[in-house]
């Protein structure tokens, strides 16, 4: 899967738009921005291998145990950020569901993982 494909004006970081019929920043100006640090988070699956790269040069390495969306008015705080019982585990946490009118994303994504050794 791409990510990141559009058009994107270098001078602005807007995506490029039509206005009054004609086509404004037609061509791609430099690279497109990255993706954001977890557009792709809805693709992990359970038993999912997920490293983490530290600042001592060695590598966590997590597996997935679930994934879960959760309504931002129904987040459930002591499941997410509840005590592991003494068990590395790692929560990544991004927005999700519908986007509202106002907006704002009516969810957030949650993948629960637990330590599984080094890479």
């Amino acid at each position: 899967m791409r990510c990141g494909a559009g058009l994107w004006s270098q001078k602005s970081g807007q995506r490029a738009s039509r206005r009054g019929g004609r086509r404004r920043d037609r061509r791609p100006h430099g690279p497109p921005p990255p993706a954001a640090f977890f557009f792709r988070l809805k693709e992990l699956k359970k038993d999912a291998r997920i490293e983490v790269h530290r600042e001592d040069g060695t590598t966590a390495v997590f597996t997935v145990d679930a994934i879960d969306t959760f309504k931002k008015d129904a987040f459930p705080t002591d499941k997410v950020y509840g005590g592991t019982h003494g068990r590395p585990e790692l929560r990544l946490i991004t927005c999700g569901g519908n986007l509202a009118k106002d907006r704002h994303w009516d969810s957030d994504v949650v993948v629960f993982a637990h330590l599984t050794g080094k890479a």
